[in-house]
């Protein structure tokens, strides 16, 4: 299974990051290949409404940036993990500007191949849960409902301020194992269906 896994988080060490790389870590001792894409490394923008994406059929995205390879990767994933804390009361802006640019996947024959893909969601914040089911929510709308992935699991991390606080949370990490049962089996279950 080919996973791209992004941290739209600007903290490279921080909570977000920790749960995904201790995802990544349990998806490749599984046998998978996990890409890592720490996104405020790159420079791009959000969609420019240009809908070049859906007259012509073709075209991923008009806008030569750097999440052209970032598209191109996801669009060859047979899963996808999305990792963001809470700014706000939503997911960061860089996270935001990346699902704008998911409308590219809107198109006809592109669809079709989102729906085969694995959604996992990766959700922290410094506040208490009850506040931010919320954007749980909003993100499976978009990706489970919308696009029509399946769901790998939700991972929300609830009171956390840094990577440390996670150590006082390890139940998340055996939620996060969970996950990384549940990716592993849905993978399996799709790779048997498509062999028949």
């Amino acid at each position: 299974m080919k996973v791209i896994a992004i941290n739209c988080s600007p903290r490279q060490k921080g909570s977000t990051a920790t749960l995904l790389h201790y995802l990544e870590k349990g998806l490749r001792e599984k046998g998978h290949e996990v890409q890592f894409v720490p996104l405020y490394d790159l420079q791009f923008k959000g969609c420019k409404a240009c809908q070049a994406c859906q007259k012509t059929g073709s075209s991923l995205c008009t806008i030569k940036d750097d999440l052209i390879p970032v598209l191109e990767a996801i669009e060859q994933a047979d899963a996808m993990i999305l990792g963001s804390p809470v700014f706000l009361g939503l997911v960061t802006g860089c996270a935001k500007s990346l699902i704008d640019r998911f409308y590219t996947f809107y198109n006809q024959d592109r669809s079709k191949l989102m729906k085969q893909k694995i959604f996992v969601d990766v959700v922290t914040q410094g506040g208490d849960i009850q506040y931010f089911e919320y954007v749980r929510e909003h993100l499976h709308f978009w990706f489970i409902e919308s696009f029509e992935m399946k769901s790998g699991g939700s991972l929300i991390a609830a009171s956390v301020g840094s990577a440390k606080d996670l150590k006082q949370q390890p139940d998340i990490f055996e939620k996060a194992d969970q996950i990384v049962n549940k990716m592993d089996a849905l993978f399996k279950e799709n790779s048997n269906k498509q062999a028949n």
